[in-house]
């Protein structure tokens, strides 16, 4: 994303402060692998620098966001290059007001791709318990060998630029399942 302000150009950094260079230089580029983006919204199919294999249900919205996602895992950009971008990128976009929407999006995705990732959650405000998609998942890694990995959340303390001031215990689902690889920035 190259709209500047918190979300400015930074894939030009992230690959060598994530260490990447030197893994994709013995090999591990993504190749053989396919990456569903598990989204509300589709990824844009006409974006030069990334090659979307399949899209779930192309009647749905594109979304900036899903976009991104699928630049930081497999953009082509000779400055901006993703981190596997040798993977085969599929978009499993469902609806994010809908979990039934994203309940078939995940298993869609399940079904073709070994590695599933979501950057969505669902903020839980009453307790720090597992909820019925982190079971979800943790099911579709022990059963079908998929990865899942999941931000970690979007919420921060009490009364941390949210509206209305919430608390929120750690984790958002379903990024708390035992078999789920859930990613954080600071």
């Amino acid at each position: 994303d190259d709209t500047g302000g918190e979300r400015g150009p930074s894939l030009d950094i992230a690959r060598p402060t994530d260490n990447i260079t030197p893994i994709n230089a013995v090999g591990y580029d993504g190749s053989g692998v396919t990456v569903a983006v598990v989204e509300g919204g589709r990824i844009y199919p006409s974006n030069p620098y990334m090659t979307v294999s399949q899209s779930r249900d192309t009647g749905l919205p594109t979304a900036d966001h899903t976009t991104w996602v699928g630049g930081i895992i497999a953009s082509t950009h000779s400055t901006h290059h993703g981190m596997a971008s040798s993977s085969t990128l599929i978009s499993a976009n469902g609806d994010y007001n809908t979990s039934g929407s994203l309940e078939a999006a995940t298993d869609w995705g399940a079904a073709r791709a070994q590695v599933l990732n979501h950057s969505w959650g669902f903020k839980n405000v009453a307790s720090n318990a597992l909820n019925a998609f982190d079971r979800r998942l943790d099911y579709i890694a022990r059963n079908s060998f998929r990865l899942n990995v999941h931000a970690a959340g979007n919420y921060g303390a009490p009364n941390c630029g949210q509206t209305p001031p919430t608390t929120v215990y750690g984790v958002e689902s379903p990024g708390r399942g035992y078999n789920t690889l859930t990613v954080g920035g600071y």
